[in-house]
C-alpha cells in the first residue's frame, strides 16, 4: 500500500496535473498504459500485475466517488443559502442586492470550488483495463501488450478520442518532419537539443519555418515520436534519453548499483563519492557534482558547461523529481523520493545548521 502511494499514485498524479488539457478537441486526458517489466524474474509476475491493477481500481473508484460526494455536498449547501438556485441557476450578484455580503462571498467561494472539482473530474485519467507483465527475454505477454497499444489509437476515453488526429487531413510538412526527426534521433548529439538549435536545423534541412515547426513538432510529440517541452526549451528526438535522465537520479537500486569506480579517480576520490551517495540516499540531498556523476553514463558533456544541463535540471523540477534550493550560497537539489518521511530531530536546531 505504501509503495502504491509513493510510486504509482505519485507518478500518476504528476502526469494528470501536467498533461491534461480542458481545451482539447479530443480527450481531455492522455491515454496512459501501465506495464510490468522483467516478468521473467518472477514466477507469478502476472498475478502481481493483476493484484496491483485490482488495488488501483479500488483506489480510483474511491477517488471519483469522493469528488462526486464533495460536489453534492456543496450543491446542497448552496441550495440552503439560495433556495431559488434550482429555478434560476447561479446567483447573479448584481441582481441580488438584498443578499448579505457574507452570503455572497460564501456562494461565490462554493461555486468556485464546484468548478474546480468539475475540472478534476474531467481531467481524471482513466485506468487501463489491464496491466500486463512482460519480459524482453522470453517476450511473454508482448502480443497482448501490443494489442493494448494498437487498440488505444481508436479508443474513446471518458471525454473523447485519445487520437482525434487520425481522422483528420494533415499537412504533408508534418509528415516530412516526422520522418526527419526519426532519422536524426539515432545520430550522436541529436538526441536532445535546445529549441533554437532544433528550429534552425529543420529550417536549414527541410525549409520549415518556426511557426509550422511548432505545430508539426507538437503533432510528433502527441504521437510519441519525440518529447517537446516548450516551457523548458528542449526537444528530445530520442525520448528514451529522458527516461534515463530521470532513472539515474531516482533508481530504486542506488545502494547496490551506484558505487565508486577507479575511472572516477580523476574526478573525485572514493571518500567524497561515498559522502555524496549517503547524502542522497539518507537525506534526499543531491549535490550538483554528484548529479554530474550520476548522469555520466548517458552524456559525456552533461557537466557544468553543458548547453542543456540546466534545462534537464528544470525538467527534474517540472516532474517533481527534484527541487533546487540554495543555502548559504551553496546550490543543491532535494529529492523527495529519498527524503525521510518524518523529522526525528529538533527542527530549529537542524534548520540553523542548514540541515534540511
Amino acid at each position: 500500500e505504501k509503495l502504491l502511494d509513493s510510486q504509482i499514485i505519485l507518478w500518476w498524479d504528476a502526469i494528470q496535473n501536467r498533461v491534461s488539457d480542458l481545451k482539447s478537441n479530443g480527450s481531455k486526458t492522455p491515454k496512459v498504459i501501465i506495464v510490468g517489466t522483467h516478468a521473467d524474474l518472477l514466477g507469478n509476475a502476472q498475478d502481481y500485475a493483476d493484484h496491483i491493477h485490482k488495488k488501483l481500481k479500488v483506489r480510483f473508484h474511491s477517488r471519483m466517488n469522493s469528488l462526486q460526494d464533495r460536489v453534492q455536498i456543496l450543491e446542497q449547501e448552496l441550495s440552503e443559502l439560495d433556495p431559488k438556485r434550482k429555478e434560476k441557476g447561479s446567483l447573479n450578484i448584481k441582481e441580488n442586492d438584498m443578499v448579505p455580503l457574507s452570503i455572497k462571498v460564501q456562494i461565490q467561494t462554493m461555486e468556485c470550488e464546484i468548478k474546480k472539482l468539475g475540472h478534476q473530474q474531467k481531467c481524471t485519467i482513466a485506468l487501463p483495463s489491464s496491466i500486463y507483465a512482460v519480459s524482453s527475454k522470453d517476450f511473454s505477454n508482448f502480443g497482448k501488450f501490443k494489442e493494448q497499444i494498437a487498440s488505444s489509437l481508436t479508443e474513446i476515453g471518458p471525454s473523447g478520442k485519445y487520437f482525434p488526429q487520425l481522422d483528420e487531413e494533415l499537412p504533408a510538412s508534418w509528415f516530412r518532419l516526422r520522418k526527419f526527426v526519426r532519422e536524426q534521433s539515432t545520430r550522436k548529439g541529436k538526441e536532445c537539443m535546445k529549441l533554437p538549435q532544433y528550429f534552425k536545423l529543420i529550417s536549414d534541412e527541410l525549409g520549415i519555418d518556426e511557426d509550422v515547426g511548432v505545430r508539426a513538432t507538437r503533432f510528433c510529440h502527441e504521437l510519441g515520436d519525440i518529447l517537446f517541452f516548450e516551457k523548458e526549451g528542449l526537444v528530445f528526438l530520442r525520448p528514451s534519453l529522458l527516461i534515463d535522465v530521470f532513472k539515474l537520479v531516482i533508481r530504486h537500486d542506488h545502494k547496490e548499483s551506484t558505487y565508486w569506480r577507479t575511472d572516477l579517480s580523476k574526478l573525485i576520490d572514493e571518500e567524497k563519492f561515498n559522502i555524496g551517495k549517503d547524502l542522497l540516499l539518507h537525506k534526499g540531498e543531491l549535490e550538483e557534482w554528484f548529479l554530474d556523476i550520476l548522469w555520466s553514463p548517458i552524456h559525456d558533456d552533461l557537466g557544468k558547461e553543458s548547453s542543456i544541463r540546466n534545462n534537464l535540471i528544470q525538467l527534474l523540477e517540472t516532474f517533481d523529481i527534484a527541487t533546487p534550493v540554495e543555502y548559504g550560497g551553496h546550490k543543491r537539489l532535494l529529492i523527495p523520493e529519498f527524503q525521510p518521511k518524518f523529522i526525528n530531530k529538533s527542527w530549529l536546531e537542524q534548520r540553523d545548521k542548514g540541515d534540511f
